[in-house]
């Protein structure tokens, strides 16, 4: 199933960061039961071949795949959706002209500009993606692929409620810790400046029927914002997982 899909049936997900480069991992990802992976192009150190293998083994397994992008640009949003990417997230985003730009690059026309191949997305052209002509493939492709910002700058959160309401935005990330070196209160989360800050950009999300994804560094801090009302919880990345992990067993054996 789409995370789309998911989410407009009313399901709380989970997701996590792969900043490893393996497609083992978005495969143990799946086996692990998240809802969705998103493979982490901005702060490591792999690219599209990795990336697009990791896109491949999580489809195998039905996962669905987001991917964060270093920049907004043609080559890296086109040539990840014809991998197969169900959705971009975009770092950094900080006014109604890049969010614009994002849809024109991501979005079939109807929505955008973006160019059509038949590529692995769309089984090569030999599945039954066009059975009902190519405008009803493009139009549920706009439907289905997510495009979402992260709101992680003082220029978005003013400008919040003009992206979130803009057709072809499918929802908002909220990045904590660069929001709140942003606000000038660095990794202080129980400032009443950032929790009046996420609290809005939830509002704004609801209010015009998107879903609004936040990071989490830990379960417990997940759990929390689960009760909290956001759509969705991204908790850690496969390599603080992997070591948190390692850390474990290694405290155990040497007690």
């Amino acid at each position: 199933m789409k995370l789309i899909d998911k989410i407009r049936n009313g399901e709380r997900t989970a997701g996590t960061f792969l900043n490893l480069g393996s497609a083992v991992a978005a495969e143990c990802a799946a086996i692990a039961g998240f809802d969705y992976v998103i493979i982490d192009l901005e702060h490591s150190q792999f690219g599209f071949p990795e990336a697009a293998d990791m896109i491949k083994t999580a489809a195998l397994r039905g996962m669905p795949v987001l991917v964060r992008v270093p920049e907004i640009s043609r080559a890296w949003i086109l040539k990840l959706l014809d991998a197969g990417a169900g959705g971009i997230v975009v770092p950094g985003l900080k006014t109604k002209e890049e969010a614009e730009r994002l849809v024109q690059l991501s979005k079939y026309p109807g929505l955008g500009s973006r160019g059509f191949c038949p590529t692995r997305v769309c089984d090569f052209g030999y599945g039954d993606a066009f059975r009902d002509g190519i405008l009803s493939y493009a139009a549920k492709t706009n439907r289905d692929t997510m495009m979402i910002p992260q709101c992680e700058t003082v220029e978005c959160l003013e400008s919040i409620e003009e992206i979130v309401s803009m057709e072809g935005i499918d929802g908002i990330f909220i990045g904590p810790f660069d929001l709140s070196l942003a606000l000038g209160i660095p990794a202080e989360f129980s400032r009443k400046e950032f929790t009046d800050a996420i609290e809005h950009i939830k509002d704004v999300c609801i209010k015009h029927g998107k879903p609004v994804f936040i990071f989490a560094p830990d379960q417990s801090t997940a759990a929390k914002r689960m009760e909290e009302g956001y759509t969705s919880v991204t908790i850690s990345a496969d390599l603080n997982i992997l070591i948190d992990s390692f850390r474990a067993v290694t405290a155990a054996l040497k007690k």
